[in-house]
């Protein structure tokens, strides 16, 4: 084909390409708000767990039935667990570096928890009936789901990207000069 002015010529002589776009984006929070918000529901049902287990074990004391110094480590562990998912997320949602931190120790616990708690119920005690085992296992299927996927979104590049943008993209504050009057 023949152009009327010659060849198109892009860009000027000596200056290179021109830029297309509108130059580096963003970073996305999709995985550091969805990271938090599970995280967020995750602290919730555990703290209703938690309050749960606090009347299980009071009235355990007061009937003097099971193991109070076990009962008690495991409730202790389970809020400290919860308390990590609730400041984790909330402080991962305001874009603070110690919430994917917190998340993440808080998700790693958790499997840690959940494996030896399984691990100690199976084994101390009646151990575990043929017809519990298939609860059990979709219970820690359906609970290493929750707890994997949340890990993997707060350990995930994007939302370590997210965090270290929080202050990119402001303007410099300017000083503030004295009022003269």
């Amino acid at each position: 084909m023949a152009y009327p002015y010659g060849p198109p010529n892009y860009g000027q002589p000596g200056y290179g390409q021109p830029g297309y776009g509108y130059g580096p984006s963003k970073p996305g929070g999709g995985t550091a708000i969805t990271a938090g918000i599970l995280a967020l529901l995750h602290g919730g049902l555990l703290a209703l767990a938690s309050v749960g287990a606090t009347v299980s074990t009071i009235q355990d004391a007061q009937r003097g039935a099971g193991s109070l110094p076990a009962e008690i480590a495991a409730l202790v562990a389970l809020i400290g667990i919860t308390l990590m998912f609730l400041v984790g997320s909330v402080l991962l949602l305001c874009r603070r570096r110690m919430g994917r931190i917190l998340v993440i120790a808080a998700t790693t616990l958790a499997i840690v928890a959940f494996t030896v708690a399984m691990l100690v119920s199976a084994m101390v005690g009646d151990g575990w009936k043929r017809s519990d085992l298939l609860a059990v296992v979709v219970m820690l299927a359906i609970a290493y789901a929750i707890e994997l996927l949340i890990l993997c979104l707060a350990v995930a590049s994007p939302t370590a990207r997210w965090i270290a943008a929080r202050g990119a993209g402001r303007p410099p504050a300017w000083p503030q000069y004295p009022y003269y009057s």
